[in-house]
């Protein structure tokens, strides 16, 4: 998309190895001044088998909780489970770049402060107003991380957004350390060339 002298692109591949999806996104400021723009991802969170969201979507989302690590720049998400014997899995968030001006300056877990009263993803509130920065036990989860990012005159900057599913903390924090930017290109050339064959 290109808007206002700013492209963007964006890049998405999951890896065949690991419950992981990449979301890649290419900035260029084609003006000729600096510019400042707020990247926000948002996704809705259900950790709960399809069947189970499909009959009692509200329900299942009740029992969602929401942490933000600071130090790895990520929210993370787990489900109190039905049965003591079941183990939901856990999914995390995270913001991943190579740039140390580059980081999140804000988040939101809960759907309806995101959105606002009657709002819909088209034009939501949080957007406008400011992300609250909630966690913990919400209503009705969502994931989203917002990064400032500052682009002078024809620079290209890149920035990703990792989703990983696990079936601890532990260890999607372990598997999303794995993914720096290297990493992260690398599983991209893999996805081109599978699809390839």
């Amino acid at each position: 998309r290109r808007h206002r002298g700013i492209v963007a692109r964006m890049d998405v591949t999951i890896t065949p190895d690991e419950d992981v999806e990449i979301r890649r996104l290419t900035l260029v400021n084609e003006t000729g001044h600096d510019r400042t723009i707020d990247v926000t991802s948002y996704a809705e969170v259900v950790l709960a088998p399809p069947s189970e969201d499909e009959r009692h979507p509200a329900f299942s989302k009740l029992f969602v909780h929401s942490s933000y690590l600071p130090q790895d720049q990520a929210l993370v998400f787990t489900r109190r489970p039905r049965r003591p014997e079941t183990r939901p899995p856990v999914l995390l968030h995270k913001l991943v770049t190579a740039d140390p001006d580059i980081e999140v300056t804000s988040w939101e877990t809960d759907r309806h402060r995101f959105l606002g009263r009657n709002k819909s993803e088209k034009s939501p509130e949080g957007l406008r107003n400011g992300l609250s920065e909630t966690s913990g036990w919400t209503l009705d989860a969502i994931m989203s991380l917002q990064a400032r990012v500052r682009l002078k005159p024809m620079e290209t900057k890149e920035l990703v957004f990792l989703t990983v599913a696990g079936r601890s903390t532990d260890e999607v924090l372990n598997v999303s350390k794995r993914y720096r930017m290297n990493m992260i290109d690398h599983a991209f050339r893999d996805a081109l060339m599978q699809t390839a064959h």
